[in-house]
């Protein structure tokens, strides 16, 4: 009784305070962050390269814009943090997470219901895999992802003060531009926000407005583009990265790259313990069912949680001796990608045709529960940029050396669409808000513990 009481007075405090679930969140994040030494990987090779250069950091970003990578802000941002006593970075990292959360909320979330959606969006991030963060190192993955992330949305969130009518102040270009150009720094954070700025400004010009700063903003993009473009670096990388991760890859067709690029999209949609996705399809399938629709229409929904809870299932045998499970999660692994031919055999193509087929219901249900507005084109568009940003890595030559960590927008996307489709949810529906609640907070709970004791063995 005492506990169950503990939990009903925090739950009060939580409405009362809208941002009280995502400030636990962060104090969790933090908790984690002090058990995390930044110390391997990429993280060493930064902290000896910057010193190679006597510190100086003009000297460092010139050779590397020639030789490896047009990423120079965000390179920057790194040497700060590998230069500097770990408690920096932990703090900085956590506050990017804490950003990351927040803005998720403002640009998405409705006031009405503000405080609920914040408990749904500090539970789903804590979902958030962290082990994919530590791939390259912590600090050089974290800065390259989700501090671009991070940035990103800050850059985007001016947009959603337009929509409702704000006026964007002269001191806010101080943070919005800076925030733009080191999110666009990075390439998959670069698509997203040259998309979202180039569909917002044809969107002003249909409705005959213009706004002076989104077209900076717009520019800035442009300017991004051909900076990544023009970098000498970043040709020099793929060369060199052709010959140490994947030598046919320069052989490879245009169609060929694409086929890669859908085969691991769809992989870490499906195949990778995807518990996002799943609370994606959970959330999709009983907003239907609420929504007084055709029976074809709840048939419809209830595909992608089907084949969700199907392919968790089956990837419990992922270590048996059964040949069809092993040949199905092989999908998009390294060996797979090495060995895959110009055409992909018949098996794979109907594997992957499955899962679109899912997908393609997946959206249509998404459409049906946001119907008559722009919000169904929101949560659409929110998706299909997240899957892009993984596409792309079919382009890449280390579309597998690159890991998981190439996927953290794409998940950080599966949480803005839930975040979308909750302002359909009936939140005067006392007994089942609370029940959504509690099983999405212990899908937060089990996604904290998986990463506390991730971290706790690198130790």
């Amino acid at each position: 009784m005492k506990e169950s009481t503990r939990f009903k007075t925090l739950y009060i405090k939580m409405l009362k305070h809208p941002y009280l679930s995502i400030i636990i969140f962060g104090t969790i994040v933090f908790i984690m962050h002090l058990f995390i030494t930044p110390d391997f990987a990429d993280d060493i090779w930064f902290a000896n390269a910057f010193s190679d250069f006597n510190n100086n950091p003009f000297s460092y970003s010139i050779v590397r814009y020639n030789t490896w990578t047009s990423r120079t802000l965000i390179e920057l941002l790194i040497l700060l943090c590998v230069k500097t006593p770990a408690i920096i970075w932990r703090i900085l990292d956590t506050s990017m997470m804490i950003i990351i959360a927040v803005f998720i909320s403002k640009i998405l979330a409705e006031d009405k219901n503000r405080a609920q959606i914040n408990i749904v969006v500090a539970s789903l991030l804590m979902l958030f895999p962290f082990a994919i963060l530590s791939s390259a190192g912590w600090i050089a993955t974290t800065v390259n992802y989700t501090w671009s992330l991070a940035f990103g949305l800050i850059a985007i969130y001016p947009l959603s003060k337009i929509m409702r009518g704000k006026r964007i102040r002269v001191y806010e270009f101080f943070v919005y531009i800076p925030a733009l150009l080191v999110g666009a720094n990075q390439e998959q954070m670069f698509i997203i926000l040259f998309a979202v700025y180039l569909i917002f400004t044809v969107y002003l010009f249909s409705k005959k407005r213009i706004n002076k700063f989104v077209l900076v903003q717009l520019g800035l993009c442009l300017l991004s583009l051909i900076n990544i473009l023009i970098c000498p670096g970043n040709a020099n990388r793929v060369a060199a990265e052709i010959g140490r991760w994947l030598p046919q890859f320069a052989n490879f067709s245009f169609l060929h790259r694409a086929e890669l690029g859908l085969s691991v999209s769809l992989a870490s949609i499906f195949l990778n313990n995807n518990l996002l996705f799943l609370l994606l399809t959970f959330f999709v399938f009983v907003l239907v069912w609420q929504k007084k629709d055709r029976i074809i229409y709840k048939v419809i929904a209830a595909v992608p949680v089907g084949f969700a809870i199907m392919f968790l299932a089956l990837r419990q045998f992922i270590f048996s001796d059964i040949q069809i499970i092993k040949s199905l999660f092989s999908i998009g692994s390294g060996d797979w990608i090495a060995n895959s031919q110009v055409v992909f055999s018949l098996k794979t193509y109907a594997v992957l045709l499955t899962m679109i087929f899912v997908l393609l219901t997946l959206l249509i249900s998404v459409y049906r529960i946001l119907s008559g507005t722009l919000k169904p084109w929101l949560a659409i568009g929110v998706l299909s940029a997240g899957f892009v940003t993984k596409f792309i890595m079919g382009f890449s030559p280390t579309i597998w050396a690159s890991s998981e960590r190439t996927s953290t927008f794409l998940l950080i996307s599966i949480i803005a669409c839930i975040t979308i489709l909750l302002r359909k949810w009936n939140f005067n529906d006392k007994s089942m808000t609370q029940l959504m609640l509690i099983i999405t907070v212990l899908f937060g709970v089990y996604g904290a513990i998986v990463n506390l004791v991730f971290v706790l063995q690198l130790r």
